[in-house]
C-alpha cells in the first residue's frame, strides 16, 4: 500500500493527479489523501469553533463529491481510500511533521499552476510538499491552466 499525497482546490479537476496516480502504480494498493492549505482564523472566537470537517464541506462542492465517489467505485480495486486533510499550519517543518504523521511516501503535483483557491484564507501547499516529501511527481496537464487567484490586497496587483 502506498500513500499518496495529492493538492487540491476541492474542483472536479483536481482530481485528474488522482487518475494519473493510478496510471503511475499500477498494481499498487493507494490510500490518496488530498491537501489542501488553508490559514487559521485570527480571532479566537473563530480559532475556538474551527472545524476541518466544516471547512472542507464549505470550501468543497456537490460536482467534486460526486467525481470522487465515481472514482472510488471505477477503480476500487486499485484505490483503498481517498481522504481530505486540511494543512493549517505555516512552514515548511510544519508541513514535513503533518507528512511525517500522516507517513506519506509519493506525491504527485502539477508541473504548472492548475489549482485555483478562491477562498481568502486557502494557499497552494505545493512548495511545501516539493520542500517536504522525498518522491514527488510532477504531471502536466497538457494547457489546462485555469485563471490562479490573485491575492487580494498586494502592491503587484497595481501592476498587472
Amino acid at each position: 500500500m502506498k500513500k499518496i499525497l495529492i493538492p487540491t482546490d476541492f474542483s472536479p479537476e483536481s482530481l485528474q493527479l488522482v487518475e494519473f496516480a493510478l496510471l503511475n502504480y499500477k498494481e499498487t494498493p493507494l490510500d490518496v489523501v488530498l491537501v489542501h492549505g488553508y490559514r487559521l482564523p485570527e480571532i479566537y472566537w473563530e480559532v475556538l469553533n474551527f472545524s476541518a470537517r466544516r471547512e472542507i464541506q464549505r470550501l468543497s462542492n456537490p460536482e467534486f463529491h460526486k467525481t470522487r465517489q465515481a472514482l472510488l467505485l471505477e477503480h476500487k480495486a486499485e484505490i483503498h481510500s481517498i481522504r481530505m486533510e486540511l494543512f493549517t499550519g505555516n512552514n515548511s517543518i510544519s508541513f514535513h511533521n503533518f507528512v511525517t504523521q500522516l507517513d506519506i511516501s509519493d506525491a504527485l503535483v502539477p508541473s504548472e499552476n492548475f489549482l485555483y483557491y478562491p477562498d481568502r484564507r486557502s494557499f497552494d501547499p505545493t512548495q511545501l510538499i516539493r520542500k517536504s516529501v522525498k518522491e514527488v511527481h510532477e504531471i502536466s496537464l497538457n494547457g489546462k491552466v485555469r485563471e490562479v487567484r490573485k491575492p487580494q490586497f498586494s502592491l503587484l496587483n497595481f501592476f498587472w
